[in-house]
C-alpha cells in the first residue's frame, strides 16, 4: 500500500465530515432565507404544515419532558438538601443553576428530540424521496425543499425552545417541591429567594442560545439525512440511523463549543 493511498484512506473521514457540515450548513442557510420570505402563494401551507411539525415534536413530547425533568430535578434537589450542612446556598443555586438551566436543559432535550422526532423526519422524507413525490411537487410549479425543509426546521426550533423552557422550569421548582414533599427541611421560599439572587441574565442567555442553536441542529440534521436517501425503502432506516448518530455528534461538538465559550468569556461566574 502506498503512503498515497494511506492518506487517502486517513483523510476520507475527514472529507465526509467536510462535505456533511457543508451539506448541512447549506441546507440550514436556505431555511432561514426562505423564512422571511412571507409573501409567497404557498406561505398558508408552509404555516399548517410548521403548525402540524411543533405539534409531533413539541406537544406530544411534553409528557417525556415532563417525567425527565422532574427526575432529574428531583436528584439534584435531594443530593443538595443531603449536603446543605457543607454546601452554602449559593452553592446550591449555582449548582442547579449549572446542571439544569446551562447544560442539562438543553442538551437533553435535544437528546429526547433527536431520538424521537429526528428518525420520524428522516424516515418521512426518505419516503418522500423514494416515492417520486419530489418531482411531482415540481411538476406543480412547487418549491419541494420550501414546503418540506422549512415547516420541519422552524418547527422543530419552536419545539426545542418551548420544551428546553419546560424542562428547565419543571426540573427546578418541580423537583424543589417534591424534595420539599419528601424532606421538610428545605424552605421552599427561602430557596426561591436564593435562586434568583444568583440567577443571572447571562444564564438565561446561554439557555436560549443552545436552544435555538441544538434546535437548528436537530432539525437540519435529520432533514438532510432524509433527502440524502436513495434506492429502495430499506434505505430509510439506516439513513434514518445516520441522522440520528450525526445528530448526536454535531448537538455534542457544538454543546461543547458554546458551554467552553461561555465559560472563557466569564458568563459562568
Amino acid at each position: 500500500m502506498t503512503s498515497a493511498t494511506i492518506r487517502k484512506i486517513m483523510l476520507a473521514p475527514v472529507l465526509r465530515i467536510v462535505d456533511q457540515a457543508g451539506g448541512i450548513l447549506g441546507l440550514l442557510i436556505y431555511s432561514l432565507a426562505e423564512a422571511v420570505q412571507l409573501g409567497k402563494p404557498d406561505t398558508d401551507v408552509v404555516y399548517e404544515e410548521t403548525v402540524k411539525q411543533v405539534y409531533f415534536s413539541g406537544v406530544t413530547t411534553v409528557p417525556l419532558i415532563a417525567v425527565m425533568s422532574l427526575a432529574l430535578g428531583i436528584g439534584i434537589n435531594l443530593s443538595a438538601s443531603a449536603a446543605s450542612n457543607f454546601l452554602s446556598a449559593e452553592m446550591v443555586s449555582n449548582l442547579i443553576i449549572t446542571v439544569i438551566l446551562r447544560e442539562g436543559g438543553p442538551l437533553l432535550t435535544a437528546i429526547i428530540l433527536i431520538s424521537r422526532s429526528g428518525t420520524a423526519i428522516s424516515a418521512e422524507i426518505g419516503a418522500i424521496v423514494i416515492g417520486h413525490e419530489l418531482e411531482a411537487l415540481e411538476s406543480l410549479g412547487v418549491d419541494p425543499l420550501r414546503l418540506i425543509t422549512l415547516p420541519r426546521i422552524i418547527g422543530m426550533m419552536i419545539s426545542m425552545m418551548v420544551l428546553n423552557l419546560l424542562f428547565t422550569a419543571i426540573g427546578i421548582f418541580g423537583g424543589l417541591i417534591v424534595s420539599a414533599m419528601l424532606n421538610p427541611a428545605v424552605s421552599f421560599l427561602s430557596f426561591v429567594d436564593t435562586f434568583f439572587t444568583y440567577l443571572t441574565y447571562a444564564d438565561l442567555f446561554i439557555n436560549v442560545l443552545k436552544s435555538l442553536i441544538l434546535g437548528a441542529l436537530v432539525s437540519v440534521t435529520s432533514v438532510y439525512y432524509g433527502f440524502k436517501i436513495r434506492g429502495a425503502t430499506s434505505a430509510i432506516a439506516i439513513a434514518a440511523q445516520k441522522g440520528v448518530m450525526s445528530g448526536f455528534l454535531w448537538v455534542f461538538i457544538f454543546d461543547i463549543i458554546i458551554s467552553v465559550l461561555f465559560y472563557v468569556s466569564g458568563g459562568g461566574k
